[in-house]
């Protein structure tokens, strides 16, 4: 998939230069039967305002043509033969033949003409097909070059990421590192939020969230080159034997600029989509990372389709062309249904509506993005046939969508089976029953490791089979389990997971847990993944965890990665912000079991306050040091960076809020309590 952007790129871009490489033989094919019917012409669906003849016919039509196969022939032979030579026209005649999968006669067998063609035809003709052809070949290399460029920009991150992962050095203060150039880079680009504080807590009730301000950047300068390329290179001539004036020619131009990059775009759409992105690996973004991207493409997609609707519904109206045939034209019932499906597809994944009805959304964008796919496959070829290859940008997306869906039942089969189908639920206690402990077998071929995280598929619950969970894996230990053929018991490594219940298939196994309470119950289960990957904490001599609620999961994984392999780690800090005294007390039993209390500093926080309190808290908070608020950020990340001998690194995995909260005071504190290369930020959300 590494290669995919340049190979799709290629697909279509061959054969279109294949086709406008020779003017002269476009010239030729354009004029007949553009200035003549043909007795087979279909006029029923002629004057298509997309295509640039001005009657339609069939490849099948022409060929059975003769008149019109000896008119092409000898103004192949008049006017081409003198440039290309007799082998370029035979080709270019095997290339007709080719493209409207027909058979002609022999090029030779069908000369003389009927028909020959004026030198002035010929002129307008000639400079009108050049100029459209220059038009068309400046949009391939703006699709290709687009893609491509995307392509490497990935790439070029992926190079610097593993640049600094093997020049990684312990902390020098005098060091190159420290300078003044480092800390700006981390403190006004790489880090923070664009505005202000908030980066995961949206805007405008919800509306819209603003990306990190470095991801914004290349989000922006895609936008730009978008609107750039649709408004430039795009070449004029007037006097046209294509266009009767200068403002139909533009427009013209803008709609099928509007019409290939939209195509172009697509591509990025949907490898920024996919679960099995390997940019996710190389370049160490996450998949929240690649959703922002995807979102802002797949507006710009929307925008091009848009524009190039607009632009061709005005343009058919001016010139007449809006009639019941037209209408009722299969290109444009199609081009309809595409441009509709990506409408919704578009608005049903504004953040509110993601946010509310999610199963939901997921349905529907997976039918939109069919509609949106097929849609557009037909609308080319019911106007185009098979000329142009227009339609090869459009596999792209087919292939790769493919590849993820491939890879995502390869993942489920391998992780799903044996043992790892039948996991154990439990709601930890004193939680209002709506935290959920998992336990899951571990899967044979899985090796756990801090980051990772599983899609998690309950096929027994509910009708809705396809639903899914992404879980944080937040341990994995030693635990009893009885032999399903001996009846002895067995030791086995097991990962735990927490979920919250809230409403759907959630809330039904949430309710499942309480019916069956205080005795385990168990689930059928399908696993899909590992996901993520390990962020380098281990380089940091100093490192505090922050976790919000089940931010919990991915946050412990890396107090057992700590245990196994320390790094450079000498100090190790998690504090644990909950809702629920009784998901504290499970954070801290996790740690007891797993061995691994006295490798960290444990700081536990019940954000429902003191006055929420039963009876008897205020010993249970005397005697547990249990903070009953929520923490200082602003005093407690300034004070750790300033303690810490060396680098230190904050993570943070919890709501949107917390997340912004601890992103923001590690902003304020580069430049001014420490320099950018003693502090480190990483996290990880819990929505997308």
């Amino acid at each position: 998939m590494l290669f995919a952007l340049p190979a799709v790129c290629l697909l279509f871009a061959i054969p279109v230069y294949a086709r406008w490489e020779w003017v002269c033989g476009l010239t030729c094919e354009r004029f007949f039967p553009g200035s003549y019917s043909l007795n087979c012409s279909d006029p029923s669906i002629s004057s298509s305002s997309m295509s640039s003849m001005t009657s339609a016919v069939t490849p099948a039509c022409e060929a059975t043509n003769m008149p019109y196969l000896t008119s092409q022939a000898w103004c192949l032979h008049e006017r081409c033969e003198p440039l290309g030579g007799l082998a370029k026209v035979e080709w270019y005649w095997a290339f007709l033949q080719w493209e409207g999968g027909v058979t002609y006669p022999s090029y030779t067998s069908v000369l003389p003409s009927t028909y020959r063609i004026g030198d002035a035809e010929w002129e307008l003709n000639y400079n009108s097909n050049w100029v459209y052809n220059q038009n068309d070949v400046i949009r391939v290399e703006q699709g290709w070059g687009w893609t491509v460029a995307f392509g490497a920009f990935l790439l070029l991150i992926s190079a610097m990421r593993l640049v600094a992962r093997l020049s990684s050095s312990k902390y020098n203060p005098s060091s190159w590192r420290s300078n003044w150039l480092i800390s700006a880079w981390k403190k006004h680009l790489r880090y923070p939020a664009l505005f202000g504080r908030r980066h995961h807590v949206p805007y405008r009730g919800g509306l819209f969230t603003a990306p990190p301000r470095l991801l914004s950047l290349f989000v922006f300068l895609n936008l730009a080159l978008g609107l750039i390329f649709v408004s430039v290179q795009q070449h004029s001539i007037q006097p046209n034997s294509i266009y009767a004036n200068r403002f139909n020619e533009m427009l013209n131009n803008i709609g099928l600029a509007a019409g290939d990059l939209a195509m172009a775009v697509f591509v990025l759409v949907w490898l920024t989509a996919g679960r099995n992105n390997p940019f996710q690996w190389t370049t160490g973004w996450g998949y929240e990372t690649f959703q922002v991207m995807h979102r802002w493409i797949s507006r710009l997609a929307f925008f091009y389709s848009l524009l190039h609707t607009v632009c061709y519904t005005y343009l058919d109206v001016r010139r007449k062309y809006w009639t019941e045939a037209y209408l009722n034209g299969p290109w444009f019932i199609w081009g309809c249904v595409g441009m509709v499906a990506l409408f919704i597809l578009v608005f049903s994944s504004l953040r509110p509506i993601r946010e509310r009805m999610y199963e939901t959304f997921l349905v529907v964008h997976v039918l939109m993005a069919v509609f949106t796919i097929v849609g557009t496959q037909l609308h080319i070829i019911f106007l185009y046939g098979h000329h142009y290859n227009y339609r090869n940008w459009l596999w792209g997306p087919v292939a790769l969508w493919s590849i993820d869906r491939f890879v995502r039942l390869v993942r489920m089969y391998v992780m799903s089976s044996g043992e790892a189908r039948n996991i154990v639920v439990a709601a930890v206690p004193d939680t209002d029953g709506t935290v959920l402990r998992i336990t899951v077998p571990k899967p044979r071929a899985y090796t756990p490791a801090p980051g990772h995280h599983f899609f998690l598929y309950f096929p027994n619950i509910g009708i809705a089979f396809w639903q899914n969970h992404p879980l944080s894996i937040a341990g994995w230990t030693a635990g009893d389990a009885a032999d399903a053929e001996g009846g002895k018991n067995k030791n086995k490594t097991e990962l735990t997971m927490y979920m919250v219940g809230r409403k759907g298939q959630t809330g039904d196994l949430a309710a499942i847990v309480h019916s069956n309470d205080p005795k385990p119950t168990r689930v059928t289960c399908l696993l899909e993944g590992p996901y993520g990957q390990a962020h380098p904490l281990g380089d940091y001599e100093s490192v505090v965890l922050v976790a919000g609620g089940v931010g919990i999961g991915a946050t412990l994984s890396y107090v057992h990665a700590h245990a196994a392999n320390p790094g450079r780690t000498k100090r190790l800090v998690l504090l644990f912000v909950a809702r629920h005294v009784g998901f504290l007390r499970e954070a801290e039993r996790h740690l007891q079991a797993a061995g691994l209390e006295d490798l960290l500093e444990l700081q536990l926080f019940c954000s429902r306050g003191q006055t929420e309190l039963e009876e008897g808290a205020e010993k249970e908070k005397e005697e547990d040091a249990i903070t009953f608020a929520r923490p200082d950020l602003a005093e407690v990340i300034p004070a750790e960076i300033a303690a810490a001998p060396a680098r230190v690194a904050f993570f943070v995995c919890g709501p949107g809020s917390l997340n912004d909260a601890v992103r923001y005071e590690v902003v304020q504190s580069i430049g001014t309590v420490a320099d950018g290369d003693k502090v480190a930020f990483f996290e990880e959300a819990l929505g997308w």
